[in-house]
């Protein structure tokens, strides 16, 4: 569940800083402009994973450590985001796709 709540974070960060213009060109270089429901829609997706990811947290250990484990959970992200979009911005995309994959097969072992 640690890691579920991990991966939650991560992909609400990479989907919430594909919404940025210049991490798009960045990860995407032939992407097309995107209009704004479109944004909003990105924008929505990523902070419902977000969200899921402080309510796993909040479930798993109660407010008080659940709120302490998500803020790890969103610095360790954030750090790992970070460094990937300074030195392989391209890797961006499939490590999205790995991390969806990672997580929907977590849940489907949990339950």
């Amino acid at each position: 569940m640690l890691l579920l709540g991990f991966n939650l974070t991560l992909i609400g960060l990479m989907i919430l800083s594909f919404s940025i213009h210049r991490h798009r060109i960045q990860a995407l270089p032939s992407y097309k402009e995107l209009a704004r429901f479109q944004l909003l829609i990105i924008k929505s997706l990523g902070a419902t994973c977000l969200a899921a990811a402080i309510t796993a947290a909040i479930s798993l250990k109660g407010y008080g450590a659940g709120l302490v484990n998500f803020f790890a959970w969103i610095s360790l992200a954030a750090l790992a985001h970070s460094l990937l979009l300074s030195y392989r911005p391209k890797w961006a995309p499939g490590l999205l796709v790995a991390t969806s994959i990672s997580s929907a097969l977590i849940t489907i072992y949990i339950n």
